[in-house]
């Protein structure tokens, strides 16, 4: 095995994508070049990606009806040719709205070169929590106001 696949960095893509590519590829070399294709996603494809396989069940509209984000940004974040830098908190915001995983998130804090979700500070083991239990934008803020912890959307409004 090449030394750049014993690195586990290469392997980020959530395990329901891996699986769901795995199934499709009819090699070991196929899924190998899928994977590699997955790990130059720019921060809009990936997102992307993840909205479709998402079948409908998550639109760009519904990002924002439970976010506090603009619609007219959220989807400039989308947009496949985007230059927008989107913030952390605005990447969280999308996350959750989008009911990713712990892992989809932490690829697209990564991608949107931000620091992932940190057990050890409070804040985001309350977030970590809510993405792991699958809790929705308005409970994981009730559960940071809660816990004293600034509510996701505090610093922009639609």
């Amino acid at each position: 095995m090449s030394d750049s696949f014993k690195d586990t960095n290469h392997f980020e893509a959530s395990s329901a994508v891996q699986d769901e590519r795995l199934k499709k590829a009819k090699t070991i070399s196929e899924f190998l070049k899928q994977l590699r294709q997955t790990e130059n996603q720019t921060l809009s494809q990936y997102l992307n990606a993840l909205l479709a396989g998402k079948e409908g069940k998550v639109t760009i509209s519904k990002i924002v009806d439970s976010t506090s984000l603009n619609k007219s940004y959220v989807y400039r974040v989308f947009a496949f040719d985007s230059k927008e830098k989107p913030s952390r908190e605005t990447l969280l915001e999308i996350s959750i709205a989008m009911g990713l995983t712990v892992d989809e998130t932490n690829r697209i804090l990564k991608l949107g070169k931000c620091s992932a979700l940190r057990a050890k500070d409070e804040r985001d083991a309350i977030i970590y929590y809510g993405l792991l239990h699958g809790q929705s934008y308005y409970d994981i803020n009730e559960a940071l106001r809660d816990n004293k912890q600034p509510c996701l959307g505090d610093k922009h409004g639609k």
